[in-house]
């Protein structure tokens, strides 16, 4: 944790978990602190994408959720047809609550614009996301309306830019800069809208061409901004089973994990406080591993993570294990550092056992709890030693995701080159 970072003191879980303390009780306070904990897991999400047959709509569905295997079974079917009849729901891997929904396009023999948005059941979703891969329509416009009515965001994407700019750059004189200013206000004119109708540059090819041929795409514009518009809870979920392949997302991701930390202390600490010998010390290295397992498969660094990566970047596994170890060899590590680094790139039995040892002598010690002391504050109630090893829990997530931070920062370099 950086030096200006919150240490937790005027956390609001914190005063809430005062007050359910002095009110029902340690055992209500511990259910309590679960259920914040997991609550994000069974929040829905529900992202409409509609668009023109030919929009690429299957196309941004999958790069958005990092689908590239066609044999994936959570693969959404490309074809330059209409094959979308009915609402049809697609799954972040990971977590069912989190849907991206493929709408059939409006304004045709079957979906009737007049009917489309009750037909549809717009109410059901919380964001929209309208494609074009040519001119945006009357229908796009009439779906916007209706959208804006129910309150709920909506945003405009031009697809297959990378086409449009390979075709642009035929011309004599070409300037990219130029091209995309002028195809996003030619959508505003077809919108109706004005300079605050932001239009997104977005294209679904792989990320090295995009780079060649694209490198203003707008893809992780987009979805910073899909997620800036949900409420905290929804947010959260999306941001957690959102893939983690750019810095952006890291970022993001890091947030949300930190916002744990205190949760999981708190747990820690209530634990301490009941009269069990022992229980405390073997509950808080549970806590941290079952942290440490979370943080990984969140920020792709397990190896599912890995070999999704892999495959990403056009690698073997052992290629890219290899690619990573070397980057990995430029950064400075600590000695818990380099515990976890051992334990991601072997994925041993004993190199997790070695990981749990580390963490069981780190909670011993004197030091840590002195040196962590500081970090949460001490609930009314608990007792000095709920204090000090909730104090300790926090001192060695803190630790920790400093670790995987490195990791997961790596990896990106690695796809990246």
């Amino acid at each position: 944790m950086a030096a200006n970072e919150s240490n937790g003191f005027d956390d609001p879980a914190v005063q809430e978990a005062q007050q359910i303390l002095s009110s029902h009780g340690l055992q209500a306070l511990m259910v309590h602190l679960e259920g914040k904990l997991k609550a994000w897991e069974r929040t829905k999400v529900n992202i409409a994408v509609t668009g023109e047959s030919g929009s690429g709509k299957s196309s941004f569905i999958n790069k958005l959720r990092a689908i590239e295997d066609e044999e994936n079974e959570l693969f959404a079917p490309v074809d330059i047809t209409e094959t979308t009849v009915i609402p049809t729901p697609y799954a972040l891997p990971g977590n069912n609550f989190v849907k991206i929904w493929d709408l059939p396009g409006a304004g045709t023999t079957k979906h009737s614009i007049k009917s489309y948005s009750s037909n549809m059941d717009f109410k059901r979703y919380d964001a929209f996301v309208i494609l074009s891969s040519g001119r945006f329509l009357e229908v796009d416009k009439i779906i916007s309306k209706e959208v804006k009515e129910l309150k709920k965001p909506f945003f405009f994407g031009k697809t297959k830019m990378d086409e449009v700019l390979r075709n642009a750059r035929r011309k004599r004189n070409f300037d990219s800069q130029e091209s995309q200013e002028k195809i996003r206000s030619d959508c505003q004119a077809q919108l109706g809208g004005g300079p605050d109708t932001r239009i997104f540059l977005i294209a679904s090819i792989p990320e090295h061409e995009l780079e060649e041929i694209f490198p203003d795409n707008q893809n992780e514009a987009l979805k910073q901004a899909i997620i800036d518009s949900l409420p905290e809870l929804q947010r959260t979920a999306l941001v957690l089973t959102l893939p983690c392949r750019t810095h952006a997302m890291l970022d993001r991701k890091l947030k949300e994990i930190k916002k744990r930390f205190i949760l999981v202390s708190l747990t820690s600490a209530a634990v301490a406080a009941t009269p069990t010998v022992g229980l405390s010390a073997v509950t808080d290295v549970a806590l941290i591993m079952a942290e440490i397992y979370f943080q990984r498969e969140t920020l792709g660094i397990n190896e599912e993570g890995l070999k999704c990566r892999a495959f990403f970047g056009g690698m073997t596994i052992e290629q890219f294990k290899n690619s990573l170890n070397q980057e990995l060899g430029r950064v400075e590590f600590t000695e818990l550092e380099q515990t976890l680094i051992g334990t991601i790139l072997k994925f041993a039995g004993d190199g997790a056992k070695k990981l749990a040892a580390c963490i069981a002598a780190a909670i011993v010690s004197s030091e840590m709890a002195e040196n962590t002391a500081k970090l949460i504050i001490p609930i009314v109630g608990l007792a000095v030693s709920g204090t000090v090893s909730g104090a300790t829990t926090y001192g060695m997530l803190c630790k920790i995701i400093c670790g995987h931070e490195k990791i997961a920062r790596a990896c990106i370099k690695v796809t990246d080159l």
